[in-house]
Protein backbone atom coordinates (compact mmCIF):
# COMPACT_ATOMS: atom_id res chain seq x y z
CA UNK A 1 0.00 0.00 0.00
CA UNK A 2 1.43 3.38 -1.07
CA UNK A 3 1.00 6.13 1.55
CA UNK A 4 -0.66 9.36 0.51
CA UNK A 5 1.85 11.99 -0.51
CA UNK A 6 1.54 14.95 1.82
CA UNK A 7 3.14 18.17 0.57
CA UNK A 8 5.90 19.54 2.81
CA UNK A 9 6.38 23.28 3.24
CA UNK A 10 9.29 24.77 5.16
CA UNK A 11 8.95 28.34 6.39
CA UNK A 12 12.11 29.84 7.82
CA UNK A 13 12.00 31.54 11.21
CA UNK A 14 13.58 34.84 10.10
CA UNK A 15 15.02 37.64 12.19
CA UNK A 16 13.05 39.39 14.93
CA UNK A 17 12.20 42.63 13.16
CA UNK A 18 11.06 44.26 16.43
CA UNK A 19 14.67 44.21 17.66
CA UNK A 20 15.77 46.01 14.49
CA UNK A 21 13.40 48.97 14.77
CA UNK A 22 15.56 50.80 17.31
CA UNK A 23 18.60 53.00 16.73
CA UNK A 24 21.92 51.18 16.89
CA UNK A 25 25.13 52.68 18.21
CA UNK A 26 28.10 51.78 16.03
CA UNK A 27 31.38 51.57 17.91
CA UNK A 28 34.27 53.73 16.72
CA UNK A 29 36.84 51.01 16.06
CA UNK A 30 40.46 51.18 14.95
CA UNK A 31 40.17 48.13 12.70
CA UNK A 32 37.34 46.34 10.86
CA UNK A 33 35.74 43.43 12.69
CA UNK A 34 34.77 39.97 11.46
CA UNK A 35 32.21 38.54 13.89
CA UNK A 36 30.78 35.08 14.45
CA UNK A 37 27.69 34.39 16.56
CA UNK A 38 27.04 30.81 17.62
CA UNK A 39 28.67 27.68 18.97
CA UNK A 40 31.41 25.69 17.30
CA UNK A 41 30.80 22.01 17.95
CA UNK A 42 33.85 19.78 18.20
CA UNK A 43 34.39 17.56 15.15
CA UNK A 44 31.32 18.97 13.39
CA UNK A 45 32.01 22.61 12.60
CA UNK A 46 35.55 23.88 13.09
CA UNK A 47 36.91 27.44 12.89
CA UNK A 48 40.52 26.20 12.93
CA UNK A 49 41.38 27.04 9.32
CA UNK A 50 39.80 30.47 9.59
CA UNK A 51 41.61 31.30 12.85
CA UNK A 52 44.96 30.15 11.45
CA UNK A 53 44.45 32.36 8.39
CA UNK A 54 43.54 35.32 10.60
CA UNK A 55 46.70 34.72 12.64
CA UNK A 56 49.08 34.33 9.71
CA UNK A 57 47.59 36.72 7.11
CA UNK A 58 45.45 39.36 8.84
CA UNK A 59 46.78 39.56 12.39
CA UNK A 60 47.31 43.33 12.21
CA UNK A 61 44.53 44.15 9.75
CA UNK A 62 41.27 42.95 11.31
CA UNK A 63 39.75 41.86 14.59
CA UNK A 64 37.72 38.69 15.10
CA UNK A 65 34.91 38.72 17.67
CA UNK A 66 33.40 35.42 18.80
CA UNK A 67 29.98 35.36 20.48
CA UNK A 68 28.44 32.27 22.05
CA UNK A 69 29.62 29.33 24.12
CA UNK A 70 33.33 29.03 24.80
CA UNK A 71 35.36 26.38 22.99
CA UNK A 72 38.74 24.65 23.13
CA UNK A 73 39.18 25.81 19.54
CA UNK A 74 39.95 29.29 20.88
CA UNK A 75 42.72 28.28 23.32
CA UNK A 76 45.67 28.87 20.94
CA UNK A 77 44.39 32.38 20.14
CA UNK A 78 43.24 33.81 23.48
CA UNK A 79 46.37 35.98 23.80
CA UNK A 80 46.40 37.02 20.16
CA UNK A 81 45.59 40.69 19.63
CA UNK A 82 43.22 39.95 16.72
CA UNK A 83 41.01 37.60 18.78
CA UNK A 84 38.32 38.57 21.29
CA UNK A 85 35.97 36.11 22.94
CA UNK A 86 32.86 38.17 23.67
CA UNK A 87 30.97 35.46 25.56
CA UNK A 88 27.24 34.83 25.72
CA UNK A 89 24.94 37.77 25.03
CA UNK A 90 21.22 38.35 25.17
CA UNK A 91 19.60 38.70 21.76
CA UNK A 92 19.37 42.49 21.93
CA UNK A 93 22.98 42.80 23.19
CA UNK A 94 24.20 40.53 20.40
CA UNK A 95 22.42 42.50 17.68
CA UNK A 96 23.84 45.74 19.09
CA UNK A 97 27.40 44.36 19.00
CA UNK A 98 27.04 42.79 15.56
CA UNK A 99 25.99 46.18 14.22
CA UNK A 100 29.62 47.32 14.63
CA UNK A 101 31.05 44.42 12.62
CA UNK A 102 32.12 44.83 9.02
CA UNK A 103 31.62 41.16 8.14
CA UNK A 104 29.72 38.30 9.79
CA UNK A 105 30.97 34.73 9.52
CA UNK A 106 29.20 31.42 8.95
CA UNK A 107 30.98 28.05 8.97
CA UNK A 108 29.21 25.00 7.55
CA UNK A 109 29.99 21.35 6.99
CA UNK A 110 28.40 21.70 3.56
CA UNK A 111 25.43 19.41 4.14
CA UNK A 112 22.43 20.35 1.99
CA UNK A 113 20.08 20.65 4.99
CA UNK A 114 22.31 22.95 7.06
CA UNK A 115 21.00 26.34 8.05
CA UNK A 116 21.22 28.73 10.97
CA UNK A 117 18.99 31.43 12.40
CA UNK A 118 22.03 33.74 12.57
CA UNK A 119 22.05 34.18 8.80
CA UNK A 120 18.73 36.01 9.11
CA UNK A 121 20.13 38.31 11.79
CA UNK A 122 23.14 39.07 9.59
CA UNK A 123 20.85 39.90 6.68
CA UNK A 124 18.58 41.95 8.94
CA UNK A 125 21.61 44.06 9.84
CA UNK A 126 22.59 44.32 6.15
CA UNK A 127 26.04 42.88 6.91
CA UNK A 128 28.48 41.38 4.50
CA UNK A 129 28.53 37.63 5.09
CA UNK A 130 31.47 35.27 4.64
CA UNK A 131 30.40 31.62 4.36
CA UNK A 132 33.08 28.93 4.70
CA UNK A 133 32.09 25.42 3.69
CA UNK A 134 33.71 22.01 3.67
CA UNK A 135 31.34 21.17 0.81
CA UNK A 136 30.75 22.86 -2.51
CA UNK A 137 30.29 26.65 -2.29
CA UNK A 138 26.88 28.03 -3.20
CA UNK A 139 24.99 24.80 -2.55
CA UNK A 140 22.45 23.58 -0.02
CA UNK A 141 19.88 25.36 2.08
CA UNK A 142 22.24 28.20 3.00
CA UNK A 143 22.59 29.03 -0.68
CA UNK A 144 18.82 28.90 -1.14
CA UNK A 145 18.49 31.43 1.68
CA UNK A 146 21.30 33.76 0.56
CA UNK A 147 21.23 33.53 -3.24
CA UNK A 148 19.26 36.77 -3.60
CA UNK A 149 21.24 38.62 -0.95
CA UNK A 150 23.98 40.70 -2.63
CA UNK A 151 26.48 40.85 0.25
CA UNK A 152 27.67 37.23 0.42
CA UNK A 153 31.06 35.70 -0.34
CA UNK A 154 31.49 31.90 -0.29
CA UNK A 155 34.75 29.97 0.02
CA UNK A 156 35.98 26.44 0.57
CA UNK A 157 37.13 25.92 4.15
CA UNK A 158 40.77 25.75 3.05
CA UNK A 159 43.51 28.26 4.00
CA UNK A 160 44.27 29.62 0.53
CA UNK A 161 40.59 30.02 -0.37
CA UNK A 162 39.80 31.60 3.00
CA UNK A 163 42.59 34.18 2.65
CA UNK A 164 41.34 35.18 -0.80
CA UNK A 165 37.73 35.35 0.40
CA UNK A 166 38.58 37.54 3.40
CA UNK A 167 40.32 40.02 1.07
CA UNK A 168 37.36 39.92 -1.31
CA UNK A 169 34.65 40.44 1.27
CA UNK A 170 36.56 43.18 3.08
CA UNK A 171 37.14 45.19 -0.07
CA UNK A 172 33.72 44.89 -1.65
CA UNK A 173 31.18 47.63 -0.89
CA UNK A 174 28.05 46.83 1.09
CA UNK A 175 24.96 46.91 -1.13
CA UNK A 176 21.87 48.33 0.56
CA UNK A 177 19.14 45.71 0.77
CA UNK A 178 15.57 45.51 2.05
CA UNK A 179 15.70 42.65 4.57
CA UNK A 180 11.96 42.47 5.24
CA UNK A 181 11.42 39.20 3.25
CA UNK A 182 13.81 37.55 5.74
CA UNK A 183 11.92 38.73 8.85
CA UNK A 184 9.62 36.78 11.16
CA UNK A 185 6.74 39.04 10.10
CA UNK A 186 7.25 38.00 6.47
CA UNK A 187 7.46 34.34 7.49
CA UNK A 188 4.19 34.69 9.38
CA UNK A 189 2.54 36.16 6.29
CA UNK A 190 3.77 33.18 4.24
CA UNK A 191 2.37 30.81 6.85
CA UNK A 192 -1.05 32.53 6.85
CA UNK A 193 -1.15 32.50 3.05
CA UNK A 194 -0.29 28.78 3.08
CA UNK A 195 -3.09 28.00 5.54
CA UNK A 196 -5.58 29.92 3.41
CA UNK A 197 -4.53 27.96 0.34
CA UNK A 198 -5.25 24.57 1.94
Amino acid sequence: MVPNKIPLHIIDNGFNEKEFEREFTKENLEKPVIAHAGTFIKNIRSPENFLKVMQTHFHDDYWFWQFGKDSDYFDPYRNESFFTYQGMKSYDELIEKLHSAEVCLLVTEGNSFESTTKVFDYIGLNKKILILTKGEPKTGNLHVITKDYPNVVWAKDEPKAIAAAVKEVMHQPTVEFDPYPYSRAASLQKFIALLKSL
